[in-house]
């Protein structure tokens, strides 16, 4: 993920070099169905050798040239096997397909929705390949035919209660003030075109790698300085990383160019974006080559995560958000209440949300007061027909 969000920076000669060192080392067989490894070295001897061979390259002309040499490599010998089996439609997994840049090439010599990428493409997904083989083989023996039923949406963890998230939250009596919202999403939308940033909890946990709403911390995606503002707050990636967004299905067209109409739900899956992206999801784009790697949210796959893009929609006119995983840099994605909890008091988050409470420190909403001239606590409490519910420290 680092040498593919580095790469494209690279505008040099020594790009080409590095390409070229890396194809002496390893290419295709001349059918196309073998990876070889042309040097014969393996393990430390193979390491020595990259050291004295790369050694002086600029890292961004060395990212430059693996991720070339990666999608030659690669979309070469997905099209041999392809070419070879007869089959056209295409379902692939293995870590390499995290490389969105390189599912981005094969999606496009693929036709139409015929190639498919394991959502979490680690080496979850292998075993994933391996179950359905074994699942096959059974079935096949059995003279039955087998058809898998589509993964569809990725919330498969763990969900809480409000009766569970309020447990929680008893520990922290004085220190944080909360409230049981009657719209969450509502709310949290209008907080979001205010400029916070938010953690959002919300149903199930989503299986892999990548956030898809409801593990998620959110912001408004038309401001480069936002990327600045989640490094610092939480985040601190390297600066060429480019952070991702949420897209409301039915403005796809507005902001992405898919040849091939992939439905592109799992943030595997990169694009190159509109003129009007660059203007409304900014900070949600590579800031080099305004490439944007998606999750496109339809209604029926996550209707409260939709309904809070459809209300921020309304009030900002922007169909999609910046959305990342909500976790410490190092850390695993939160997935309990108190995991929740414990990230936002160790982040410099605005405000936090956990199913239908709203929740943040005292202190924080002061600072954003002063800095936007009214107070943002009547703005998060203004909870509609509820009454206040505020825990406060005893005075």
């Amino acid at each position: 993920h680092k040498v593919m969000g580095l790469a494209p920076y690279a505008r040099s000669r020594q790009a080409e070099t590095v390409y070229h060192i890396l194809r002496k080392h390893m290419d295709l067989a001349p059918d196309g169905l073998e990876i070889v490894n042309k040097t014969g070295l393996w393990e430390d001897a193979y390491v020595e050798r990259f050291r004295s061979e790369l050694g002086g390259f600029r890292f961004d002309n060395i990212a430059a040239g693996v991720q070339r040499f990666l999608e030659e490599l690669v979309t070469g010998y997905v099209k041999a096997w392809s070419r070879k089996s007869g089959i056209r439609k295409l379902a692939l997994g293995g870590g390499v397909f995290m490389n969105v840049k390189l599912n981005k090439l094969i999606n496009e010599f693929a036709n139409g929705d015929e190639a498919y990428f394991l959502p979490s493409c680690g080496d979850e997904s292998i075993a994933a390949g391996a179950a359905l083989k074994c699942a096959w083989d059974l079935h096949r023996s059995a003279g039955e035919e087998f058809k898998p039923e589509s993964l569809g949406p990725l919330y498969l963890g763990p969900e809480f209660s409000n009766e569970e998230v309020e447990e929680a939250l008893k520990p922290y009596v004085g220190r944080l003030e909360w409230q049981n919202v009657e719209d969450i999403e509502r709310k949290t939308a209008e907080l979001l075109a205010d400029n916070l940033l938010i953690g959002r909890m919300s149903g199930r946990m989503e299986f892999g790698a990548r956030a898809l709403g409801n593990r998620s911390i959110l912001a408004r995606a038309d401001s480069l300085n936002n990327v600045r503002r989640i490094n610092a707050a939480i985040k601190m990636r390297d600066f060429w990383m480019p952070f991702a967004c949420s897209l409301l299905w039915e403005r796809r067209h507005d902001y992405i160019i898919s040849p091939n109409e992939n439905p592109a739900p799992y943030m595997i899956l990169a694009f190159q974006s509109t003129p009007l992206a660059a203007r409304e999801l900014i900070a949600a784009l590579h800031t080099f080559d305004l490439s944007c790697r998606p999750q496109l949210v339809e209604p029926d796959w996550n209707p409260k995560f939709h309904r809070l893009l459809k209300f921020y929609e309304e009030i900002t006119g922007f169909g999609g958000l910046l959305n990342t995983s909500f976790n410490l840099h190092g850390d695993p994605v939160v997935c309990t209440p108190v995991d929740a909890i414990e990230t936002y008091l160790q982040s410099d988050l605005d405000v936090l949300t956990i199913e239908d409470y709203m929740i943040w420190e005292p202190k924080r909403l002061e600072m954003l007061a002063e800095k936007k001239g009214y107070s943002i606590r009547e703005q998060v409490g203004n909870a509609g027909a509820l009454e206040p519910q505020y825990l406060h420290a005893a005075s």
